[in-house]
């Protein structure tokens, strides 16, 4: 199984809301960025699972079309 390790956008830190990044060997990059307590939670969750190898923040970009147009 192929996977591909390029996220879909970089996350950065900013001044308000909860964006930040987490170290971890895990992570093809050695790090996982997050915007929420819920991602930064299960990021935390995945780093220490001892049956998970490698995981990836943020992997796909999904376009989707609505009644005016694409986004």
């Amino acid at each position: 199984m192929s996977i591909d390790w390029i996220p879909a956008r970089k996350i950065t830190p900013k001044e308000r809301g909860n964006r930040g990044i987490f170290p971890s060997h895990k992570v093809p990059s050695g790090f996982a960025g997050y915007e929420s307590c819920l991602e930064r939670d299960i990021i935390l969750l995945l780093h220490h699972a001892p049956d998970v190898k490698r995981f990836q923040h943020q992997p796909k970009t999904i376009v989707y079309k609505n009644s005016k147009g694409w986004f």
